[in-house]
């Protein structure tokens, strides 16, 4: 297997524990891969996305709040459900593909 190159990503370096494979979760991958496509990220693999890694901290992705909305946006669209900003939990849900997830699997439930 080729060693992987970390990218560059709003002028800070991802941090290196973002690429180990990790994902066995079918609905984290897919939600990895709206990620990336949504945030035009083509160095990354979304089964090769730690779930628990934190999206917005340095020790993480290092995404923006502009990065957020097109998330937030991706997601909606994607899954029908609603993210809305003005929401206290709203930092939590999008702490990582991993929280992402739950809340996606919470809401769908729901209806």
């Amino acid at each position: 297997m080729a060693e992987f190159q970390p990218s560059r990503r709003n002028g800070r370096q991802m941090h290196d524990d973002c690429y180990r494979p990790f994902m066995s979760d079918p609905l984290e991958v897919e939600i990895a891969k709206t990620l990336i496509d949504a945030l035009e990220l083509p160095d990354l693999e979304a089964e090769n996305l730690d779930p628990q890694l934190p999206l917005f901290a340095d020790t993480g992705l290092a995404l923006d709040s502009i990065d957020a909305l097109e998330l937030a946006v991706a997601l909606s669209k994607k899954y029908q459900i609603d993210l809305k900003a003005e929401d206290e939990n709203m930092k939590n849900v999008f702490q990582s593909v991993h929280s992402l997830a739950n809340y996606v699997r919470e809401h769908q439930a729901a209806h």
